[in-house]
């Protein structure tokens, strides 16, 4: 059996875009491959134990941060239960615990002597438009004229992750 191959079509059949699918691959290629070069053993015949192992060899020699790991688990838990057709069981691989951060959310002064500094009209607007309503930049990119009601102060977001009617001067959910 093509694992690899099978893991990708089930992702696909999840919707997921191309780029969502290949971002998903990117550790169950290395698992994969782990498996086939250290552990000799085939997916379904990995025990919990090895399956730490694993986790633990890609932090060791990745050096990857907790979020990281957290997808690299995602990864496992999917292969396991769509590809394997076996149970997940949380308490054997749990998620690791990081600290959440705040991003960085400059103030008023310092966005207007950020867009002060625009020359471009083109890119100031855009700018302007996508600071303004919490749009993110493919979203900006997608957007069309016929996209904004300027009667109702609404823009339609598409080809984003949130595909909404967004009211201009509103924060994206």
């Amino acid at each position: 059996m093509d694992y690899f191959k099978v893991y990708r079509e089930m992702l696909s059949l999840r919707g997921l875009t191309d780029h969502t699918v290949k971002s998903y691959s990117t550790y169950i290629r290395s698992y994969l491959d782990y498996l086939q070069t250290v552990l000799c053993k085939q997916p379904e015949d990995v025990s919990w134990e090895e399956l730490r192992e694993y986790i633990r060899w890609l932090q060791k020699k990745r050096s990857l941060s907790d979020r990281t790991i957290n997808a690299c688990i995602s990864q496992l838990r999917f292969f396991t239960m769509f590809v394997l057709h076996k149970p997940w069981d949380i308490t054997r691989l749990p998620m690791r615990k990081f600290d959440s951060y705040l991003p960085f959310v400059p103030s008023r002064e310092e966005m207007q002597i950020f867009l002060s500094s625009i020359t471009d009209p083109k890119f100031k607007a855009l700018l302007c438009l996508m600071f303004s309503a919490g749009l993110r930049i493919g979203e900006v990119r997608h957007l069309k004229c016929s996209d904004i009601e300027h009667s109702r102060n609404r823009i339609l977001v598409r080809n984003g992750n949130r595909g909404h009617l967004l009211r201009t001067g509103e924060k994206a959910r």
